[in-house]
């Protein structure tokens, strides 16, 4: 199995900012600068699915395997030969709150598939997450 993990704290946001952020998967590429596009037609609930377009790169189909409102989410893509999931975790401390985010790639196909995305995606999430935290803090984003 391969495996990254990005942690930070923030200040001056709210869980549930970031969490409606996060669940608004159609709006995603308003910060997520590695997308061209999202499109779901469920709600954001275990076992829905939706479709994203990396910039540059074929749409992914994404299952969340897991959502537990205002604390985390799975997000599943399906690879020949392998999975890779994005675990993302909010959680409020004394210090701010801290995001969590993993990337795992598992299956007999990982060292292809961990070299052909996982690494690129695991390298945007740090700025991607500082982009998320930018937007939700704006007045008069789709957030506040």
């Amino acid at each position: 199995m391969w495996e990254k993990k990005f942690t930070k704290t923030y200040t001056g946001i709210t869980i549930k900012s970031l969490w409606k952020a996060w669940s608004d998967v159609k709006h995603w590429p308003q910060w997520d600068e590695e997308l061209e596009y999202c499109d779901i037609s469920m709600p954001f609930t275990k076992g829905s699915t939706f479709i994203l377009k990396p910039r540059g790169g074929p749409k992914v189909k994404v299952t969340l395997d897991e959502v537990t409102p205002s604390q985390k989410f799975i997000a599943r893509s399906n690879f020949i030969g392998a999975t890779m999931r994005n675990f993302h975790e909010v959680i409020e401390t004394p210090k701010g709150i801290r995001i969590n985010n993993i990337i795992t790639v598992s299956g007999p196909l990982t060292f292809i598939w961990a070299n052909l995305v996982a690494r690129e995606v695991a390298l945007a999430v740090p700025k991607q997450t500082d982009n998320l935290i930018r937007y939700i803090s704006q007045p008069g984003s789709l957030i506040t």
